[in-house]
């Protein structure tokens, strides 16, 4: 029997524009295959809630894809330009109450014990901090990401409707139903933080020209926030592009230039933040775990969840705090799950992703950067802990229209194996390119281990 291909990698749907299963009749297609297992479960028609961020493709990907999930009639809200973790927050606390939907507690799928939440489901069109040539959709449900059981059964369904006939799109504009979750989101965020005034804080914000450009500065400057933003047109054509969370130098940059104390820098679609201070020092998602975790309402819970990629000296400091760190394979879905396994509340990527289990099940950008300066505010002495992290060297090998196995990085790796050095390999979710990583103490040895490991691969794979 052959095995049905998955259509979604590390929980998403992300390629080129017009390539993969990004092309028009593939999306109608998926659409239709989830508006199709949603219909089976549920025997009625469900609530649904889309989003893009600012890329021009968002919107050829979105009437595609609503004309697929209309296909069983179920209603589509849409929240035009919004980032990824405010769709997150309103499938588990978004409530109407003029809503009368029908019993669904028959629909295990999704949720066992589901409540009658307002949405059933949510997409946001996005390809995070990739560039503008690319886009993704991003399926979530209240829990976070789908399975990967359910990832399968779309999968089978879509694949069923490929083989029948090649999906066309309609003329004219599917009907959707408008929906602002800026103000929804905000008095959730405000409540959260128990409606705390911020002091004497200037902050720059670097929005990446992405979903957060009109939003964050808001939220922002209504909690009393002095704030300068940059990079904050609704431009698609710009996202991620010399800014954003991979950009640390600008946003040091930026700060000195516009003589703010602050920075906090956003990727397109809002789930990551990468912190910046005056002096120069960058808060990585490591360093965000480490302080949040020390915030008043979380400093009780002795396991955090990190990845694969977190420094080990972080988790040598950590522990030292009375803290176990578990390490999660690199993606949001691992660590929403490890999280969920071992009882914790707080996860994070080196990345920027901080993910808040009381908040909602995904990574937020805008969340995490308030929980930080609220806990800095609390505890200005947690700015200036000291910590040595290990040297960390990045570097990373196109593999476009080339492959590697698992069994031949583990046998380059095997040869590499000491109790000083840790090594990571691994084909890019989001780019089709080999991701390596070298941690060591030393930086000299460090970037030796990774010149050799490059050129191994390159080997292998030419």
């Amino acid at each position: 029997m052959n095995k049905i291909p998955n259509v979604f990698k590390n929980s998403c749907i992300r390629d080129k524009i017009n390539s993969g299963y990004l092309q028009t009749e593939k999306i109608i297609a998926l659409g239709t295959a989830i508006s199709t297992l949603l219909y089976e479960e549920f025997e009625n028609p469900c609530n649904i809630l889309i989003a893009t961020d600012t890329r021009p493709s968002g919107q050829f990907i979105k009437q595609a894809l609503i004309q697929g999930l209309t296909s069983h009639s179920h209603e589509i809200y849409d929240a035009g330009i919004c980032p990824t973790p405010f769709v997150a927050k309103a499938l588990r606390d978004y409530q109407d109450d003029q809503d009368n939907q029908d019993d669904q507690d028959d629909y295990n799928d999704f949720d066992e014990d589901q409540e009658d939440n307002f949405f059933t489901l949510g997409f946001v069109i996005t390809a995070s901090h990739n560039p503008a040539e690319y886009n993704g959709i991003k399926v979530l449900t209240e829990f976070g990401y789908l399975t990967q059981e359910i990832e399968l059964e779309i999968s089978r369904i879509y694949h069923e409707i490929m083989g029948k006939n090649t999906p066309q799109l309609k003329s004219g504009k599917t009907p959707c139903i408008d929906i602002d979750l800026i103000n929804f989101y905000q008095d959730e965020i405000e409540q959260e933080l128990n409606n705390i005034t911020f002091k004497d804080f200037s902050i720059l914000l670097d929005c990446a020209n992405g979903a957060t450009a009109h939003i964050a500065p808001k939220i922002f400057q209504t909690l009393g926030i002095k704030t300068i933003a940059i990079n904050n047109e609704q431009d698609g054509n710009k996202i991620n592009s010399n800014s954003g969370s991979e950009n640390h130098m600008l946003l040091l940059e930026q700060i000195q230039k516009n003589k703010t104390t602050w920075g906090c820098a956003f990727d397109g679609d809002g789930d990551r933040v990468i912190i910046a201070h005056e002096s120069g020092k960058i808060f990585d998602g490591d360093d965000l775990l480490v302080v949040i975790s020390q915030n008043n309402a979380y400093q009780d819970f002795k396991t955090v969840v990190g990845t694969v990629m977190t420094n080990q000296g972080i988790i040598e400091y950590l522990e030292k705090k009375n803290k176990k760190v578990i390490r999660a394979q690199v993606g949001e879905r691992n660590i929403i799950e490890t999280l969920m396994n071992n009882q914790a509340m707080i996860g994070s990527e080196p990345c920027g992703h901080i993910t808040v289990m009381e908040h909602a099940f995904c990574s937020d950008g805008i969340f995490a950067a308030l929980l930080f300066f609220e806990t800095i505010q609390n505890k200005p002495e947690l700015f200036n802990i000291s910590y040595d992290k290990y040297v960390q060297k990045h570097s990373f090998i196109s593999l476009e229209k080339k492959t590697i196995d698992t069994k031949n990085i583990s046998m380059i790796l095997s040869k590499y194996h000491s109790s000083d050095v840790r090594i990571i390999a691994r084909p890019s979710n989001t780019e089709p390119i080999l991701r390596i990583m070298v941690e060591h103490k030393d930086e000299q040895k460090a970037q030796e281990i990774l010149e050799q490991l490059k050129n191994d691969f390159l080997k292998l794979i030419n």
